[in-house]
């Protein structure tokens, strides 16, 4: 009888799933991708001989570092950032004061419509700097230019992180370089999400990089500093990166010979496959790395990236502090039912699904506790066990599309049928439910509540 009565509850819930995604597909998945499931992106803007990033992070924070030279922000970075519907900026970086990195900058604030169009700060080392290209950078991003200073992080949302690890010649050990080459007074940052770590390092050279080379991290990828100069990525710097994957902002025909062989060699005999946005003077050899002849992009989910560009293919790895099955927590999404909905009677579908990179082994729907209820059945934390969620296989197609290498996608949307007549007072009140999904490792995350 319990398992006739099993069998009917996932019939149900299958056809309850149908009937929902052919009706409702846009204000369920497209709510759960937008919510929980935007990658982090990192968008190599060409330039040419210059530097330009578009950093969007899961919740929608954009940061732009860099714009490139003069003429190339209105040529090239404002109509690429326009494309991506982006209409203004929470976060400027200015790595340092060259004009191949700020050349741009006054051009696009101004081409969103002035400072205001930076939503939180422009930052930059501080100080000044002798050039037209600085002087109209700093008149464009006016009272938004802000000193970063080393030890300082930006929040991005989703847990994504840039921390500053330096500035201005100065760590956070203090001043290590008191000289006054602009390249070695770069800004230098850390970008983290989950297990991807990126470095960006402006143009810093061998003046400074083995002080950031004591507060680098192991990462993912590199942008190579200084457009593959032999003056920079030392490899006292390297060998504390690691990357797996480099990536050079360079130009054609430019007249610094970038990027050097020396630089190239240097990547390469680290195993790290290179990107270049132009040839320069010198390219990867065949299986080492690739031209993209123009702009591309590095888009993460925390434990997996993929390099993507309209001239290269779609390249998916794998972050290399991430080990499948050793720490990753279950993910998902409740769809059902609809937050703030009254008036239900009889049944209450509860669905949604979830992800794990071993297993997810249940779902548990738990409410608030209820005036009426006796206090032996409220658990440890604070909430009503009502019932196991079923996962019913091929009911979301949709998840199993979008995260086709995750073990059991096939299954991964569930549901619970709630009776309300087995809630307190015959289900007539205010209730809230949770569910929450639990791994063979023992993680426990709640997807989600509903009201």
């Amino acid at each position: 009888m319990k398992k006739d009565y099993k069998n009917f509850l996932k019939l149900s819930l299958a056809l309850f799933f149908f009937i929902v995604f052919i009706f409702f597909p846009q204000q369920l998945f497209n709510a759960a991708l937008q919510q929980l499931e935007n990658p982090l992106e990192i968008h190599v803007i060409n330039v040419g001989q210059g530097d330009c990033f578009l950093i969007i992070s899961p919740s929608g924070r954009k940061v732009l570092i860099d714009a490139g030279n003069t003429g190339k922000g209105a040529s090239t970075v404002l109509p690429y950032l326009r494309s991506k519907g982006i209409s203004a900026l929470d976060y400027i970086v200015a790595s340092h004061f060259h004009a191949d990195h700020i050349g741009g900058i006054d051009e696009v604030v101004n081409g969103l419509g002035g400072s205001s169009k930076i939503l939180v700060a422009a930052y930059d080392r501080g100080g000044s700097y002798s050039s037209k290209a600085f002087e109209e950078y700093i008149s464009a991003v006016g009272s938004k230019r802000q000193i970063i200073l080393p030890g300082q992080t930006i929040d991005l949302g989703s847990n994504v992180m840039m921390k500053c690890i330096a500035s201005g010649g100065y760590t956070e050990s203090g001043r290590v370089y008191s000289g006054s080459d602009e390249n070695a007074l770069s800004v230098v940052f850390h970008l983290k999400y989950g297990h991807f770590d990126m470095y960006f390092g402006g143009d810093s050279n061998y003046l400074i990089e083995n002080y950031i080379a004591e507060r680098a991290k192991d990462v993912d990828v590199y942008k190579v500093s200084h457009h593959g100069s032999n003056t920079s990525s030392t490899q006292t710097l390297l060998n504390r990166l690691k990357p797996e994957v480099s990536v050079i902002s360079v130009g054609n025909g430019n007249t610094y010979g970038h990027p050097h062989y020396e630089t190239i060699t240097r990547l390469i005999n680290m195993n790290s496959y290179i990107y270049q946005t132009e040839t320069g003077w010198n390219t990867p050899p065949a299986g080492k790395g690739e031209v993209a002849n123009g702009s591309f992009f590095i888009s993460t989910d925390g434990y997996y990236y993929t390099v993507s560009g309209s001239n290269l293919v779609p390249q998916k790895r794998a972050t290399d502090t991430y080990v499948p099955g050793a720490s990753a927590p279950p993910f998902g999404f409740v769809d059902t039912p609809q937050e703030g909905a009254s008036g239900i009677e009889g049944a209450i579908p509860v669905t949604g699904w979830a992800l794990d990179d071993i297993e997810v082994v249940k779902v548990e729907i738990k409410r608030d506790p209820h005036p009426l209820d006796n206090p032996v059945v409220i658990g440890p934390d604070g909430l009503v066990y009502i019932g196991d969620a079923c996962f019913v296989e091929g009911a979301r197609p949709d998840v199993e599309q979008a995260y086709p290498s995750y073990p059991l996608a096939y299954r991964a949307g569930w549901g619970y049928m709630l009776l309300t007549n087995f809630l307190p007072n015959q289900g007539n009140g205010t209730y809230r439910i949770h569910a929450i999904a639990y791994d063979k490792e023992g993680h426990r995350v709640t997807l989600g509540t509903k009201t």
